[in-house]
């Protein structure tokens, strides 16, 4: 009996174009706000994902939370960082980009400084709501790595205490957040024009 397996094949290339336009996807075809478009990016395969399965009926959501779950904690990592990174001017940028790390609590409380600075006649009532849920994100995964690991560098389990989460719920809250994160990075970068 013969098995008929897909294996990978000598010399050939994971990385290479297609010579059909519509397979190919293009790096670098954005100068400016990759930091924006890596951003939007994992939101919204994140949301890709939780669109197709809320109605599947199956135990999909249960496989697919990780990548889901990662997919907007890294959305929101990369959304702090560039709201941080957009306000420094462009000889400071480099110098920040290498002292920022994963820790999206440390990440929002510099972010709001700018957002502080830059909207300082604003109700920052708001600030409040949006702080909250960037903490409960930091305490599900302080470090980048619980929704990428099943065990944290010790070997325990993520998640003992977590028995479910409504994925729903979890969109449209994201959804929210991303909202605002959204329009105060188009805010700075208007504030920045006319500056």
């Amino acid at each position: 009996m013969t098995i008929n397996c897909d294996w990978p094949e000598k010399n050939a290339r994971l990385f290479e174009p297609s010579d059909n336009f519509y397979n190919n996807a293009w790096f670098n075809w954005v100068r400016e706000g990759k930091w924006d478009l890596y951003a939007d990016s994992y939101k919204e395969a994140a949301d890709i994902l939780v669109d197709r399965l809320l109605g599947s009926r199956d135990h999909s959501l249960d496989k697919f939370v990780y990548p889901i779950c990662f997919m907007y904690r890294q959305y929101l990592e990369l959304r702090l960082k560039e709201i941080i990174l957009k306000y420094l001017p462009q000889d400071q940028r480099k110098i920040k980009v290498r002292k920022l790390n994963h820790n999206i609590s440390c990440l929002w409380y510099e972010a709001k400084k700018v957002l502080e600075e830059i909207y300082q006649k604003d109700d920052k009532s708001v600030l409040v709501p949006v702080e909250d849920y960037v903490m409960q994100f930091h305490q599900m995964d302080e470090s980048s790595s619980s929704f990428r690991y099943p065990v944290d560098r010790n070997d325990d389990a993520h998640f003992k205490d977590l028995e479910k989460i409504d994925v729903n719920n979890l969109q449209l809250r994201i959804n929210q957040l991303a909202d605002f994160l959204d329009a105060c990075s188009a805010g700075i970068d208007a504030y920045l024009e006319y500056e």
